[in-house]
């Protein structure tokens, strides 16, 4: 099955307010989740089970945000307005590729 473009979810309206981006978070994947407390440039290929979302931004260099599941999906931060939600669900893994300007939601301990 062919991977799909996904845009993610706009959080705008909420990005000032953690809980609700939380909130959220926990909505879109069926997990508690907490988010982390800053904003990263990703450097490295990532791929983490404990992530199960990520706030994206349009930032340069950019990168992208890989959903591996079924079907697979990817958000390019290139093509990001404002402020995105990007969500895994059950069985589902996100993979951080390039440098995407990224703010973790993991599974809460």
């Amino acid at each position: 099955m062919a991977e799909i473009e996904d845009p993610g979810i706009a959080v705008d309206d909420i990005l000032d307010n953690q809980s609700k981006l939380e909130e959220k978070a926990k909505i879109e994947t069926g997990e508690d989740v907490v988010a982390d407390t800053d904003w990263e440039v990703v450097n490295r290929f990532e791929s983490l089970d404990t992530v199960r979302a990520v706030l994206l931004q349009q930032r340069t260099p950019g990168g992208i945000v890989r959903v591996n599941g079924n079907p697979s999906r990817h958000t390019l931060t290139s093509r990001v307005t404002g402020t995105v939600l990007v969500a895994a669900r059950s069985g589902e893994k996100i993979t951080l590729v390039g440098n995407p300007y990224v703010l973790r939601f993991r599974r809460r301990q």
